[in-house]
């Protein structure tokens, strides 16, 4: 079976990988090249597929990065619903970034009780032992 690239749209890499079973087939199909030259396909095939899974686990990571689940007790959930409360102090243990999105889950009597809230970080104050905000805590406006 031979395929034919022309008539679908791929990613480099995707691509590559399936010219590299193309010749492939082509080699399988032909005696004269010998074991040599399947062997020599199979391992372009798997270097292609390597760098498929590495090009794949960094999307992921681009894709999660940013994204921090949290937990709040019903007081201040219900004042993060209404608009009064536009910020958390958090320990500054996960890299938040200005951007990152913030997964407030409601956290009742040691369970969840369902209710979340996405807010965006747009602002990040850390480091200001001298105004009252402990070392290793940031406060994080949220929209």
């Amino acid at each position: 079976m031979k395929v034919r690239l022309k008539d679908v749209k791929y990613s480099g890499v995707t691509e590559r990988i399936l010219l590299s079973a193309s010749m492939l087939n082509d080699l399988v199909g032909d005696n004269n090249r010998g074991i040599i030259n399947i062997i020599s396909g199979l391992n372009t095939v798997i270097d292609c597929l390597e760098i498929e899974v590495h090009e794949l686990i960094k999307i992921k990571n681009e894709n999660t990065a940013g994204v921090h689940h949290l937990k709040v007790l019903p007081e201040y959930y219900k004042a993060l619903g209404s608009g009064d409360k536009n910020f958390e102090i958090r320990k500054d243990d996960r890299g938040y970034r200005v951007g990152d999105m913030l997964v407030l889950n409601e956290w009742s009597e040691k369970k969840y009780t369902g209710n979340f809230n996405k807010r965006r970080i747009t602002y990040i104050l850390k480091d200001c032992e001298k105004f009252g905000l402990m070392d290793g805590y940031v406060i994080l406006g949220l929209d």
